[in-house]
């Protein structure tokens, strides 16, 4: 436990709404926490009317991880390029720095900051911690290229695409799959969540094209490098 947030009043609506303003001004970056979710909570009429039961959760709560997914905003990019050193210089051109944060790489184009809005982040041990509605998510620099990815890019274009496999960055166990054999899919889309030491984990498309085999469904556990899905550009 990092923190216990406790509010009061002379009633029921008061409490909430000091809860609700406690938790909308507490800022927790780096470890993962459930803040995002308690926001979420108090806000509904469950809870607001005190008619939350034991099995309230269990009615209201979704278990597919797509469904409480952020997508990362454009702010949130610019605040951890600017964090991590605002990129390489180039020519005639603004900066530019490669990032990556929850399985997906970006090339970002550091823009001014008065351009941006402010989002509150820290640096720490060399990742930027950006927070997003509650949410802590670390960036870091992108790995350069290294020869193996090079010549799986190079295989693919010298045969004008062809089948790429997804497979498991670690072992663990799966959470959701969220394709089926025949859909189309671009980079980044989600293919699965796996859940590895407690922590859920999405592993996305590494390029555009239609799933032709998905081997895995919740339930089953994989091994580190195990294929997930193909997919044939």
């Amino acid at each position: 436990m990092l923190a216990k947030i406790i509010a009061h009043g002379p009633d029921r609506p008061t409490a909430l709404a000091r809860l609700t303003a406690a938790l909308d001004d507490t800022l927790v970056l780096g470890p993962t926490t459930n803040l995002r979710f308690l926001r979420w909570l108090v806000r509904r009429p469950e809870v607001m009317d005190g008619e939350a039961r034991i099995d309230t959760l269990d009615r209201i709560w979704s278990n597919d991880p797509a469904d409480h997914r952020l997508a990362i905003p454009d702010a949130a990019w610019q605040t951890a390029a600017r964090l991590l050193g605002g990129g390489g210089w180039r020519l005639n051109a603004r900066p530019s720095i490669r990032l990556a944060a929850e399985e997906t790489e970006r090339d970002v184009v550091v823009e001014p900051a008065a351009a941006v809005p402010h989002v509150q982040a820290i640096l720490v041990d060399g990742g930027a911690h950006v927070d997003i509605e509650g949410r802590s998510v670390e960036f870091r620099l992108a790995p350069p290229p290294d020869v193996d990815r090079a010549a799986r890019a190079a295989t693919a274009h010298a045969q004008g695409g062809g089948p790429t496999d997804v497979v498991a960055p670690m072992p663990g166990s799966v959470l959701a799959v969220h394709v089926a054999v025949g859909d189309s899919v671009a980079l980044g889309d989600p293919i699965a969540t796996l859940e590895a030491m407690k922590m859920e984990h999405v592993v996305v498309a590494t390029g555009p094209g239609r799933l032709t085999e998905v081997a895995v469904q919740p339930g089953d556990q994989v091994a580190r490098g195990e294929t997930l899905a193909t997919i044939e550009a």
